[in-house]
């Protein structure tokens, strides 16, 4: 049916019982509205394509092929003013001998490969982000740590812990010294000043990887609040073993026998770090000298440390079991890993103290070790050594001696006071 359309005859053009009407607009040659039985309005066009129709034999001029249709969408979506313009453009295009379908085609076609390039530099966008990501770098971090500490288990612990559920996602580049002092804060207003030290320092071991690796440009933490070294408001604790509570821990270890209980016994003795004890392997065993020697990748000094040991100890280190598997000298795991759950270790020792003696923590041991030797009257600079510290100042910067006999003879002193403990 020929009809000049009208929005109004749009909008009320009721649909056939059965089938479908077909009204041819006026207003734009070819256009047609196709009305079903359902209601729906769908707009198409009808034309035909110059030259396929092959030549005129006497002007030669082209000649149109056969009518074809294309729909271009439903009304209301496509009002009418948008379908005359569509309409006069597909017939202009056939008109000139080029093919609105084949266009249409290749349009879908340019907007799937644009649409699949956009989703493809999306991606690598998104990889991108991730490679730059503090969880990403944290993990190179880490690879590094694996290798250089062999366990670094603190910098390990506050990364999962507390860095990357507050910076995981983000990039590196992205987080600012404003940031960290809010997270900072938060643990400073719980009272968690050990845990807000532990963070500052990771992070800004994060950072300074970043940094050296072409990360970032530039070092955030130069902004970081300065943390105090303690609760100022919480109560000191004594944190020297009374004779009677050192004695019994003593007793107790040496009941409770390999691998924790001998460990505990070492550092009893030598006054070192647990973990440089706990992480000990054979190859760091001088047995001419009777030391361990860590190297400047296990000290936390930086530098080589010996740490002698006296006849009690080295009878405890001759006692020890030899693994086929690995070189860890307190191991569960046949030598191939060191112990390392602490705080089974330190219930296995509270297990047998009486109540009153379970408040303390394996670094009290160094303070005990370190308030003894001065009792003792052992040099405050050799005191230091022992326990593995870097002297100040000049002689720390020149003297490279060990002064492994003067250790080991303040050690002897101390060995021989913990001698004097019997059940």
């Amino acid at each position: 049916m020929l009809k000049r359309l009208t929005p109004p005859f749009l909008d009320n053009v009721k649909p056939p019982k059965a089938g479908r009407d077909d009204y041819t607009d006026m207003g734009q040659e070819g256009l047609i509205l196709r009305v079903s039985h359902i209601g729906k309005k769908r707009w198409s066009v009808v034309y035909r394509i110059t030259g396929q129709g092959g030549f005129n034999p006497k002007t030669g001029r082209e000649l149109k092929g056969p009518q074809q249709r294309l729909s271009i969408g439903q009304y209301p979506q496509i009002g009418l003013k948008d379908a005359r313009e569509k309409a006069e453009h597909i017939r202009t295009l056939a008109d000139a001998g080029k093919d609105p379908k084949e266009l249409r085609i290749a349009e879908v076609h340019a907007k799937q490969a644009a649409a699949a390039n956009a989703a493809k530099a999306a991606e690598r966008e998104d990889e991108e982000r991730h490679r730059n990501s503090v969880a990403a770098i944290a993990e190179e971090l880490l690879a590094v740590a694996r290798v250089e500490l062999r366990r670094p288990r603190n910098l390990e612990g506050t990364l999962t812990k507390h860095i990357l559920p507050n910076f995981g996602d983000q990039q590196l580049s992205d987080i600012t010294h404003v940031e960290i002092n809010k997270l900072l804060t938060t643990y400073k207003t719980e009272g968690a000043f050990g845990t807000a030290r532990e963070v500052k320092k990771h992070i800004s071991k994060l950072m300074t990887f970043g940094l050296q690796h072409g990360y970032i440009d530039r070092n955030p933490m130069s902004g970081v609040l300065t943390l105090p070294k303690s609760d100022p408001n919480k109560e000191k604790k004594e944190r020297v073993f009374s004779t009677d509570h050192l004695k019994a821990l003593w007793n107790h270890a040496g009941s409770v026998g390999y691998p924790y209980g001998t460990l505990v016994q070492l550092v009893i003795l030598t006054g070192c770090r647990v973990h440089e004890m706990e992480q000990a392997t054979w190859e760091e065993i001088d047995f001419e000298e009777r030391a361990l020697v860590l190297g400047p990748q296990r000290s936390k000094i930086k530098d080589t440390v010996m740490i002698p040991f006296t006849d009690r100890a080295w009878a405890l280190i001759e006692s020890l079991p030899r693994f086929n598997q690995g070189n860890f000298m307190f191991s569960t795991s046949g030598g191939t890993k060191p112990v390392n759950s602490r705080t089974y270790m330190l219930k296995l020792m509270n297990d047998g103290l009486p109540e009153n003696m379970r408040e303390w923590s394996m670094h009290d041991l160094r303070h005990s070790y370190r308030t003894k030797l001065a009792q003792l009257g052992v040099r405050s600079d050799i005191a230091e050594r022992c326990l593995g510290h870097k002297v100040q100042g000049i002689e720390g910067v020149y003297n490279h001696h060990h002064y492994l006999d003067e250790k080991r003879v303040a050690s002897e002193l101390y060995s021989d006071f913990v001698g004097g403990f019997h059940e």
